[in-house]
């Protein structure tokens, strides 16, 4: 065969990233018997994938659909730590191939966030490289000395989110286990607006791991005693409304062994958390308006 042309094509070929967790998922192909389960696709590359798919691996969507023992693979776009945390639970051989590329978003992430610098990562909505940079600033709030020690005299402990912060996680659920409150924010970060966006998952799986109830509250008008940006608090009327308990499943059945976690009963629970979070806050914004009225 003749060859007359030869085009180039620019990018072309694999990243380091991408080498590394084609080789490390080749490892496993080799170590362990089949099947090898691998958190969503390995790299974006459907010959890549097609490839691991006829020796043997087992793309998923979901770390509940692996079953107990077997080797997982975590994709090189990098995972959010609750899902760092539920494949670890699982009692097989994990190993994270996330690109060493994102390893360093996320630090720089946290290391910028901790020197009071606000965040924009610009990325794919529901993308796993996405998602799991999004957990990652909290613990910048104890940046500053004076507001860190209020925040520890009060109970409260960072949240590292260069990974996986376990240590935060088992003090969470150790809380809850001994029967304590656990005061959580579950959009992550303050926000501006009357409307109770995208919630972070970290509080529906914190109450299905541990087996209890999540109670909802509404705030209005904190934005103005300590509005965005702001380094300090100024007197202002705030208003606050307390919804019922929304109780996961595993609660109303009776079913709380601390088996695996379904993620759509992560995301049920999410999202009539949401909802009742914007039924609470609208609320509370209507009382502090009467509020007001009455001054």
């Amino acid at each position: 065969m003749t060859v007359d042309k030869v085009i180039l094509a620019s990018p072309r070929g694999f990243c380091a990233g991408v080498e590394k967790a084609i080789n490390a998922l080749a490892w496993m192909v080799r170590i362990f018997p089949p099947p090898v389960y691998c958190y969503h696709e390995i790299v974006h590359n459907q010959l890549v994938v097609e490839a691991f798919s006829r020796v043997g691996v087992i793309f998923v969507p979901d770390i509940s659909q692996v079953p107990e023992g077997s080797p997982i693979m975590l994709s090189a776009h990098g995972s959010a730590p609750e899902v760092v945390e539920a494949a670890r639970g699982q009692g097989g051989t994990v190993i994270d191939a996330v690109c060493p590329l994102v390893t360093k978003v996320h630090h720089e992430i946290r290391t910028r966030a901790s020197k009071g610098y606000r965040i924009v990562y610009i990325g794919h909505r529901g993308h796993e490289e996405a998602i799991g940079a999004t957990y990652m600033a909290k613990a910048g709030v104890f940046a500053n000395p004076v507001f860190a020690k209020l925040v520890r005299l009060l109970g409260g402990f960072p949240v590292d989110r260069d990974g996986t912060d376990r240590d935060a996680v088992e003090i969470a659920q150790a809380a809850l286990l001994a029967g304590s409150s656990l005061v959580i924010f579950p959009e992550g970060t303050r926000r501006r607006g009357m409307i109770v966006e995208k919630l972070e998952e970290g509080a529906s799986y914190l109450a299905l791991k541990a087996g209890v109830p999540i109670v909802p509250v509404g705030i209005a008008g904190s934005e103005m005693a300590m509005p965005v940006g702001s380094s300090f608090i100024y007197p202002s009327l705030i208003a606050i409304e307390v919804g019922p308990p929304l109780f996961p499943l595993s609660v109303r059945t009776g079913d709380i062994s601390g088996g695996r976690m379904r993620r759509s009963e992560i995301t049920r629970l999410t999202s009539q958390l949401t909802d009742e979070l914007n039924r609470l806050r609208a609320q509370a914004d209507a009382e502090r308006l009467r509020m007001r009225s009455t001054l």
